[in-house]
C-alpha cells in the first residue's frame, strides 16, 4: 500500500512539473514575438515598431521623444540588444511579467522585462524594462 501512495505521489510531482513547463512554453511562443519586436525597435530606432503593441496606457507613459532619449543612452553606453533568451514568467492578477536574459553588442548582460495583459482579445505591453550592472552605473554618473 505504501508503494502504491508512494507511486503517486511521484507521478502527481512529475505531472505538475509537466504541466509547469507546458504552460511556461505557451507563454514563451506568444511573448518571445512580441519581445524580439521590441528589440528589433530598439536595434532600429525605431518607435513606430517598438510601441506597436503597446496599451494606450504604456503609450502616455512612454512618449516617442522619450523613446529615441532613452534608446540614444542606451546604444552610447551598451549598444544595441543583440540576442534575448527566455528567463521566466511570473502570472500576477493582472499582467503576466516575462524576464529575458539580454546580451548587448558591447558583451555586457542584461534583464529584460516584459509585463503583458490581454486588452480586447490582444496581448499588450503594459511595461518594459531594461537593467544591467552597467546601465545601472551609467544612471548612478549622470549629474543634473
Amino acid at each position: 500500500m505504501k508503494k502504491i501512495v508512494m507511486i503517486c505521489v511521484v507521478l502527481f510531482l512529475l505531472t505538475a512539473g509537466c504541466l509547469h513547463d507546458s504552460e511556461e512554453q505557451r507563454t514563451k511562443e506568444y511573448a518571445d514575438p512580441i519581445a524580439n519586436q521590441l528589440i528589433r525597435g530598439m536595434q532600429q530606432d525605431n518607435y513606430t515598431l517598438f510601441s506597436e503593441k503597446f496599451t494606450p496606457t504604456m503609450k502616455k507613459a512612454l512618449p516617442e521623444e522619450t523613446f529615441y532619449e532613452v534608446n540614444g543612452m542606451l546604444m552610447s553606453t551598451v549598444g544595441k540588444p543583440v540576442s534575448l533568451e527566455f528567463l521566466k514568467s511570473v502570472e500576477g492578477e493582472r499582467f503576466v511579467t516575462i524576464v529575458y536574459t539580454v546580451t548587448f553588442e558591447d558583451g555586457s548582460e542584461g534583464l529584460f522585462s516584459i509585463a503583458l495583459k490581454e486588452e480586447n482579445g490582444e496581448t499588450k505591453v503594459a511595461g518594459a524594462w531594461i537593467d544591467s550592472p552597467k546601465l545601472r552605473q551609467e544612471q548612478e554618473n549622470v549629474t543634473l
